[in-house]
This record gives structure tokens, sequence and C-alpha cells, in this order.
């Protein structure tokens, strides 16, 4: 979404994009420094301490023009890490099964969803993360009491979010945003509730200092900041600003982000 904005913008500066998971995309940016190779210019992910570390080291530029103008300071780290965006981590069910929404975490333990909830299995560090943000937030027995519900587990957010629209599940206890908002467009019958508070990622920005197109770069991530691409990065309502007064932006203040370092 945002790379073609970006192009309409700017349609003097090609852009490519690639997509991958954030630590492939670390270890491929960091080979094509260490090789040399012309490769990315910026990158965005939620690798925070990845491009921390890079900060620390010299190696990124420091962002300059116009976007910089009421972005909370708070929010480019160490001068050069800038946040992008939030994405919570949010509750879904299917509107045809379940009368009453669920409106808290709490309420996944309700007695008409045992066997018809599901939840992330272990397969990443943001779910270890998540899981043990709930047993701090929820209460020491919160996960046992969840297990008494004989939950499904899937393999990440969009497998039980496809569940959930199917009708093989009511209520799934882990999803984004970004994932059910193009189910509910192509018509499932799906809603989603955001917790308060919610756990979610931070997603950052950064510009490489070996970039051979290192203004292309900068003139990028100036554009993320900015209030045209603050607007079209949150699409409709997925994910939350540290702006303020961006349309259709989540409560940034309400999503606490979760520190995946630490596990």
């Amino acid at each position: 979404r945002s790379i073609p904005a970006f192009r309409k913008a700017y349609p003097d500066i090609v852009i490519e994009a690639q997509r991958a998971s954030s630590a492939q995309l670390a270890a491929k940016i960091d080979q094509e420094r260490a090789t040399g190779t012309d490769g990315a210019d910026v990158s965005s992910s939620t690798e925070i301490a990845w491009m921390l570390g890079l900060s620390k080291q010299g190696l990124l530029l420091k962002p300059s023009g116009p976007g910089l103008i009421g972005y909370p300071a708070q929010h480019i780290h160490d001068g050069n890490v800038v946040t992008l965006a939030s994405e919570p981590l949010v509750l879904v069910y299917n509107k045809s099964l379940v009368p009453t929404p669920p409106k808290s975490y709490a309420d996944l333990l309700r007695a008409e969803f045992r066997g018809r909830v599901g939840a992330p299995d272990l397969v990443a560090t943001l779910i270890i993360a998540w899981y043990d943000w709930l047993e701090k937030n929820q209460g020491p027995d919160y996960l046992n009491r969840l297990r008494a519900q004989n939950p499904k587990l899937y393999s990440g957010a969009v497998p039980l979010t496809q569940a959930v629209a199917s009708g093989e599940l009511s209520v799934g206890a882990f999803t984004t945003p970004a994932t059910a908002v193009g189910l509910i467009a192509s018509g499932a019958p799906i809603a989603m509730m955001m917790p308060s508070p919610a756990a979610g990622s931070m997603h950052l920005g950064v510009a490489f200092r070996w970039s051979k197109r290192p203004n292309a770069a900068l003139v990028l991530i100036d554009w993320l900041m900015s209030e045209e691409g603050q607007m079209v990065g949150v699409g409709q309502s997925e994910t939350a600003s540290p702006r303020r007064g961006i349309a259709r932006s989540l409560d940034f203040a309400s999503i606490i982000p979760l520190d995946v370092n630490a596990y």
C-alpha cells in the first residue's frame, strides 16, 4: 500500500520492495553489507535491537526533511531508528456464531467457547513474549484456565483467523488488524476487538549509510514519517501512528510493545 503511494508522490524515484520475515531481512541485509553487494537502501521491520546495533556502529543515516516536523522525538531512537507504527494483537470472533462479542481476554474463558477458541502455537519469539505478557497481565492462573478451554493451536495469525472466518472456531485469541481487515473486506463474517491494554509490536524504519542511493533512501524515510505517509500506513485502522491527528489511526498509547529481545 505504501509503495504505490510513494511512487505517485515521487515518480522520479524508482522503488522496488521485497518482503520476508524480520530475521530473514536482517540476515540478508547483513550479508549485503559484508560483501559490498548493491541491495537494500531502507528497511522496515520489528528488529529494533538489530537496528540500534547498526546505529551504534554509525551505519545508519539520520532522518532529515519536512517529515521531522511534528514527529514525536521519543519515537526516533538513537537519532536514527524511527518508529513508524505500532501494531496491536487483537481478538477476532465469528459474528454468526457469537451473539455476545468478547471484550477482553477474560471473556475467552466463557463456557460457550470451550473447544471453540483458537490460540497460536509457539512458533515465534513474539508469541512466546505474548503468552508471558498474558500471564503477567491476566493473572498467574490464566494460562491454565485457558488450557482448560481445550483451545486449538495454529501456526500464526493467518490460519487462526481463517479458521474463525470459516466457522471452525468461534473466537481467536491472537491476530492482527492487517490480517483480519482483508478477510472482513472480502465478506467474511468476522469482527475484531482490541483489548485494553493491548500487546503489540513496533514497526521501525531505517536508511543505511552504505546505500548506493542515500538521498533517495532519506526521501523514502521522510515520506513514511510525513502525515501523508502515516495516513497511508495506518490503512483502515490497522495500525497506530506515533503522529497525532492521523485519521483512522488506532490509539498508540493503548498498545504495549512486547520486548521480544527479552526472550
